[in-house]
């Protein structure tokens, strides 16, 4: 059989080739996506290429075009795993043993230093935990914090406490109310959310004052006070 190349010229195309036609039969077997959607075509451009050389330089190519590299045969990595909570975590030089029924939760502002949730007798009405520590020499004195406290909160008559204790072996300032919270971070607007308690610690540390805030619904603070002062109490340095 005579064949016509691009150019006018004309080349005998040579007699089958067995082993070229077992290893295209096997590409179709292997590729058979690839083989539908992406044809061989053999042009014969140059009388001077044999029509064998022609086809192994083709089959050069579908292997190539058609085999996925390393790096594509891979699965894609894993999504980044969730932050994992810890079973105890430091603060300035405490370290902390989180009950397991109180929801780590990543803290989002610098100033914070841990966050904790806690669920209470009514569903969807959890309290928040908020740690902070300022350095051997930051965070200001214990009254400024402890009015600072109080006046983000419209207290109902009698219901504000400040209590000096020694909790774990340190003296612990604790401070609670109930009220009003007036919810939001410095500089934005404040929510107001009634029915509202805080139950607030300042433990004293020579590396620096350790700020434990409890601020939620009052059914859930109340509820959680007993297990906060365990808590503190479990604290280490």
């Amino acid at each position: 059989m005579t064949l016509t190349a691009r150019g006018g010229g004309a080349c005998t195309r040579p007699a089958p080739f067995p082993k070229f036609r077992h290893l295209l039969h096997g590409l179709r077997e292997r590729n058979s996506s690839v083989m539908n959607t992406a044809p061989i075509v053999f042009n014969f451009y140059t009388p001077s290429i044999t029509m064998q050389s022609r086809l192994i330089l083709s089959i050069a190519a579908l292997l190539t075009s058609a085999v996925p590299s390393p790096a594509q045969q891979a699965p894609a990595p894993a999504a980044t795993a969730a932050e994992k909570a810890p079973d105890s975590f430091t603060v300035g030089a405490l370290t902390f043993k989180r009950p397991s029924d109180w929801t780590w939760v990543p803290v989002v502002s610098p100033m914070r230093k841990a966050q904790l949730s806690v669920s209470g007798p009514e569903a969807g009405k959890n309290a928040d935990i908020t740690f902070f520590h300022f350095g051997p020499s930051g965070g200001g004195d214990l009254d400024s914090n402890v009015q600072r406290w109080l006046r983000q909160f419209q207290s109902a008559p009698n219901s504000e406490k400040v209590e000096a204790k020694t909790i774990g072996g340190r003296k612990t300032t604790l401070v609670s109310t109930v009220g009003t919270f007036s919810s939001g971070m410095p500089g934005q607007p404040a929510a107001a959310l009634e029915n509202y308690a805080l139950m607030g610690a300042i433990v004293e540390d020579a590396d620096g004052n350790v700020f434990v805030k409890m601020t939620g619904p009052k059914t859930t603070v109340q509820a959680a006070g007993p297990k906060f002062l365990e808590f503190l109490e479990g604290a280490k340095r």
